[in-house]
């Protein structure tokens, strides 16, 4: 077996060196970073109130909710392309729910509620915070925002396709 010489062997790991990183540095786009924690305050009236559905069943009338709490959130995300992120989100919200009868003049209940989310997906934009909806595309979302013992509303997608369940 021949030996190489200093300059063989050099050239031999620019080589390797060369060879190893160029699909690193020819896809720059593909490292992924992760952002967050993030927090912000929420503050939600249940539009239209729940009639005839969620805690309405629960009460057993027609009621108002007000929910109150704060959102913390984290995410990775990776560039695919010049327009497209690959994102991975996960919120949870912890705080109160006000139970109020519907012409909200008389409180009926205070109660914990919490929310549990997970979006993985593909969007066409930059932000910190992306709603469900903002996905061009989920590969899989699950959701669940419960008041315990009162109400579960759980949402599920798959391969783009989104299931709800009251």
């Amino acid at each position: 077996m021949k030996k190489l010489g200093i300059l063989g062997s050099v050239l031999v790991v620019v080589v390797l060196l060369v060879v190893t990183a160029t699909p690193v540095m020819a896809d720059g786009k593909s490292k992924a970073e992760t952002l967050g924690p993030f927090y912000s305050e929420f503050d939600y009236w249940q539009p239209g109130g729940y009639v005839g559905w969620g805690p309405a069943l629960y009460y057993g009338q027609r009621v108002q909710v007000h929910y109150v709490a704060v959102n913390e959130w984290t995410m990775t995300r990776k560039q695919l392309d010049t327009d497209l992120w690959w994102v991975r989100q996960s919120l949870t919200q912890r705080g109160t729910a006000y139970v109020w009868n519907w012409d909200k003049t008389t409180l009926l209940d205070t109660q914990p509620f919490n929310v549990d989310e997970v979006t993985i997906g593909e969007v066409t934009y930059l932000a910190n915070w992306y709603h469900v909806y903002s996905f061009s595309y989920a590969d899989k979302w699950h959701y669940h925002w419960r008041i315990g013992g009162i109400y579960h509303y759980w949402g599920f997608a798959k391969d783009g396709v989104f299931l709800e369940f009251g």
